[in-house]
């Protein structure tokens, strides 16, 4: 029974996904926006190498931890495993 209701379910095509916003994004380019409207977007499709918590602290996304080396440097430790989407290794 469980095969047959899977097999039927083969081949439909999923809906789209729609989003609505207020506005256009200026720009899909994650280098070349400074808008909320962009942000919003981008933070689904990138992911960086730190990000907010909830209480807006710090905390490790892509590097397990860092440190400043000096007053121009932050050393990264990059989380190991990960991969672009194409396959290739993520490193620095």
């Amino acid at each position: 029974m469980a095969l047959a209701a899977a097999l039927s379910s083969c081949g439909r095509a999923a809906p789209p996904v729609v989003v609505a916003l207020r506005s256009t994004p200026g720009s899909m380019d994650p280098h070349a926006h400074n808008e909320l409207v962009a942000w919003s977007m981008l933070c689904n499709f990138y992911d960086a190498l730190v990000r907010f918590s909830p209480t807006m602290a710090l905390e490790p996304s892509l590097a397990v931890s860092w440190e400043q080396a000096d007053s121009r440097t932050t050393r990264f430790r990059l989380r190991p495993g990960v991969r672009f989407h194409n396959g290739a290794r993520f490193g620095a």
